[in-house]
């Protein structure tokens, strides 16, 4: 459980962060006339970066659960040679 609440809390992150952009970006260009980079470059640079850390964290889980296995794995050995 404890490796997959990061992995939950950036999947709700990654749209709040594109809707303040969304919101700060509209709100500059009607306060003073400034375009900040497009909505859908922002979208995409965000995309990218959480996708690429959602898989580190998977990946990450992934590992600590195949290694619990094989600890598993390893006493029921242990356990039947004794």
């Amino acid at each position: 459980m404890q490796d997959i609440l990061p992995i939950m809390g950036n999947m709700l992150a990654l749209p709040q962060i594109v809707i303040i952009f969304a919101m700060v970006s509209f709100f500059i260009y009607n306060a003073y006339q400034i375009k900040l980079i497009s909505l859908w470059i922002f979208i995409l640079i965000v995309l990218v970066i959480g996708g690429i850390i959602l898989a580190l964290l998977f990946m990450r889980a992934v590992h600590r659960a195949r290694r619990r296995q094989a600890n598993i794995s390893q006493e029921k050995l242990n356990a039947r040679k004794k």
